[in-house]
Parts: C-alpha cells; structure tokens; sequence
C-alpha cells in the first residue's frame, strides 16, 4: 500500500513537470533540452528576478530536442506596466558575450550555458532599464560624438517641427570640431571655445568663414538639450553635462528685427515678382494675408474654403442671424506649436485671384498650390529669393533714373520673408485697422484671461481689415492714391 501511494506521487509530480519557477541549472535546463513541449511555454527562474526562457518544441525535424532560449523582462518609465523583453541567447551553446585575455588580445566566447553570467547579464539590462531607461534591446552607444549626435537626432530630434534646422547646426558647427572625439570627454572650456568661434564668425565652410552671435545662441541651445539627453539615459554615474547657465553673454542675445518694406521697395517688389510666376506669387500672398511664410509655402487648395459661418450674435439690442463669409482659407493644423497660433484667414478679391491665376500641377492626392511637381510645396527659396533681390534693385535704380536720382547710389537693404508679415502689420496700422483686429489677424494669442474666456473668431472682423489691407497695397504698388480693391462697406 506504501509502495501504491509513493508511485502516485511519483506520477502527479512527472505530470506537472516542469513548473512554472524552478532554478535554472544545467541539470534542469538540459532536461528540458532533451523533452519535446506540445507548444511554446515561458518559464522563470527562481533565483533571478525577470529571467526566464521560452520552451518551444524546436526544429520539426528533431523528435526529441526542444530550444531553451533565456530571455529577461524588464520595463522602461515611458511604458508603465508593460513588460519589454529581450533575448539573452539560446541555452547552451548561444554567444553570450566575448572578453580578451590580457596574452595577445585573444578574444573569448562566452556561452549560455555559463548560468552565473547569464544571470548577471539579466541583473544588468533590468537596472539599465529601471535606473537610466535604456532599452537593451537597442545597440549602447560607444561614445563617439557623432554616433551620440546620431541617436539624439533620431530618438529626440526627429519628433520635433524644427528638426532639419537642428540637424543643419550639428553638421555645420558643431560634427566639424568634435566629430572624432568622445562625448564625455568635451569640457567646458571646449564649450566656450566653439561658441567664442561662431560667435566671432570663424567657423570654415567651403572656402567661407561662418558663424554670429544669433547662430553661437542658436547652438547653445542644441548642446544643452543633446547633453541633458545623454546624461539622462547613456552617461557614466560620474558625468557631469559640460553645459553651464554662463555661457550665454549678454551681446548675444539677438536684437528684434524691425525690417519692414518701404512704399518703394515694395512697389520694386511688386514688379519683380512677376518674373517669377509661382514664387511671386507666394511673396504677394504672404503679405496680402500677413501670415508666416512657411506657411503660405504649404497651402493646400484644399484648404480654401468657399464659405464660412459666422455664428449669430447680438450688437446692443439688436440680433444679427448666422451670415457667411465668402473665401477663407483654414491652415489650422493639430500639430501646431501652441506658441505659433493659426487661424481661419479671410481672403480678399485681390488674393484670390492670385491663387487661382497659379496653375495647377499634377493635382492628386497632394493639391499644394505653390508647387513645380504638385507632390511637394515650392522649396530652394535662397536661390529664388537672391534672383528676386536682384530684380528689385534694378527697379528701384530705374526708378531713381526716371525721378532723376543718381541710380549708383540707390542700395537694397537686406530683408528676409519673414520681414513681409511685419510689412503687412505696419500697413494695417496705416489702413486704420483696429489694434486688435491686426493682432487676430497674424493670428497672436490674446491676453491669457481673454484667451481662455473670449472664443469668438472676429472673421468678420478680419475679413475687413485683410480687406483693407489689400485695398492699400493696390494704392502703393499701382502708384494711383484712387485705387482700390474691393468697395469697403461699414459694418452692420
């Protein structure tokens, strides 16, 4: 009866082998080598936490061999309470790692089937992941400048609107000076050096001395947010971010633009524009709508809006019934930084009739209206804008001719795109638009009490200004003081 008693024990223990835990030795690991499971089953190990293997019935052609591959779980601070997994190698003979001897540098393998190392292994990527978030799973940066400069564009960089920019400041000052060297071995002292050069305008590209106190700022930027991202996931415990509050100096800090466009200069750039049918007519739009160049690059027809409702209201006592305003162009975007606000555009007459005398190019999926293939927006503005520059300060020395001015003398001040919106504002205030209608219309945000309490979208409003807007463009560039657009009515 004994003996009928330990043989059942001795047939439920086999039936539930193996267990869910049990340590990991070679005697137990081998036994599952040699034991075909009817699927894939996860076992952990009883003496390290997160270390476990999968068990899978192996290759079909193998009866009676199955795989034992060890893995380890572990969790990153983005992913809460999901577990991430990676593999360690396949027991007993997957490379788990490799030393060199101190006799000849010889190289040596070590294998799975060392259990202790494994298990130091699985201790390692679970405090990596738990102390400094690092993903095992992705390749550890050896150090070198640009490889780091690669994982930063790629993990942080790349997720942000002004990374092309960023990626232009690495390639160009900085890959240059610090390329070869390892990143926790650049100084303060090395900070302040590259700085002190693109501050002073002696950085190197092809044959030209680069570089401005603005561009030393601009750089500034990038090296603290790359050194903060390094200290925080990759760094040694003893680094330290070479970046110090400091080194920023008061001269650099760049003073406000006040570049606008005089009644001449735009009445040159008018004319120039014609010469260039598509970009032309980008830089007419910009400042007829007084909204960032950027973004009137990237309009979609599909953004043009035939009508648009406005929303009944009272003014004093009388109600005013929903009414529609004709032609608005939409380039709100989800996206959008919260710092640079867009907002529905009324469009004026004159406006419209400049988009829709653009042609349309291979109009598909994609319906940019500023475009030479109709599949991406009109790009390589430095070039267009040079031959522009060139064009209006042959008009305006035509111009100082006729008037019978010395044309030798005449010189075109330095202005840049986003000079056009600062332009558009300026003649806002001298078309006699309201101080906050202007600022609707560029789309600034109000006041943070008035933000959050005041949701009217003044349309209406901006539909009139833009309006006249356009009314004293005409007058300046046509030279007629009569001129005008459209018939401005009062308001109701």
């Amino acid at each position: 009866m004994a003996r009928a008693t330990s043989s059942l024990s001795h047939m439920k223990q086999a039936k539930s082998w193996p267990p869910s835990h049990m340590d990991f030795t070679r005697f137990n690991l081998d036994r599952l080598r040699r034991t075909k499971p009817a699927r894939q089953t996860t076992i952990w190990d009883k003496k390290e936490t997160g270390l476990c293997v999968l068990w899978s019935p192996g290759p079909a052609g193998k009866k009676n061999e199955a795989t034992v591959t060890l893995r380890c779980v572990f969790y990153l601070r983005d992913k809460p309470g999901v577990p991430q997994y990676t593999v360690i190698g396949r027991y007993p003979d997957g490379k788990l790692d490799t030393y060199k001897d101190g006799k000849g540098g010889k190289e040596h393998v070590i294998r799975c089937f060392n259990l202790a190392t494994v298990r130091a292994k699985a201790r390692r990527i679970r405090d990596d992941a738990k102390q400094q978030n690092i993903d095992p799973r992705r390749p550890r940066l050896t150090g070198e400048f640009k490889s780091v400069v690669d994982e930063f564009i790629e993990e942080h960089v790349k997720k942000t609107r002004s990374h092309l920019q960023t990626e232009r400041i690495f390639n160009t000052y900085i890959l240059p000076e610090w390329g070869d060297r390892h990143v926790e071995e650049i100084k303060k002292s090395d900070v302040a050096l590259l700085l002190g050069k693109i501050r002073s305008g002696k950085i190197k590209l092809n044959g030209d001395w680069i570089g401005t106190p603005s561009v030393a700022v601009a750089t500034l930027a990038r090296l603290s947010k790359l050194f903060n991202w390094y200290s925080a996931r990759h760094a040694t415990d003893n680094y330290h971010s070479p970046i110090r509050r400091d080194m920023r100096e008061r001269d650099d800090v760049p003073k406000p633009r006040d570049r606008f466009l005089s009644d001449d200069e735009l009445r040159a750039l008018w004319k120039a524009c014609d010469a260039e049918p598509i970009y032309g007519s980008v830089i007419k739009v910009a400042l007829l709508t007084a909204q960032r160049f950027h973004q009137i690059g990237r309009m979609k027809r599909s953004d043009i809006k035939d009508k648009f409702k406005i929303q009944g209201r009272f003014e004093g006592e009388e109600w005013i019934p929903d009414r529609w305003v004709e032609t608005v162009w939409d380039p709100t975007r989800a996206d959008e930084p919260k710092n640079k606000r867009t907002s529905v555009v009324p469009l004026s007459g004159m406006t419209k009739a400049i988009i829709d005398a653009v042609p349309i190019i291979n109009a598909g999926t994609h319906d940019f209206v500023f475009s030479l293939s109709g599949n991406y927006p009109l790009s390589d503005w430095s070039l267009m804008k040079k031959r522009l520059d060139t064009r209006m300060l042959s008009i305006l020395k035509q111009q100082a001719k006729e008037a019978g001015d010395n044309p030798n003398k005449v010189e075109l001040v330095p202005w840049q795109h986003r000079d056009l919106r600062r332009t558009a504002r300026t003649l806002m205030a001298r078309a006699k638009v309201a101080r906050d209608i202007a600022e609707h219309c560029l789309g600034h945000s109000l006041g943070r009490i008035e933000s959050v309490y005041n949701r009217h979208d003044f349309v209406e409003e901006k539909k009139e200004a833009f309006d006249k807007l356009a009314a004293l463009v005409t007058r300046i560039v046509s030279g007629d003081p009569n001129a005008n657009v459209v018939k401005l009515t009062s308001r109701r």
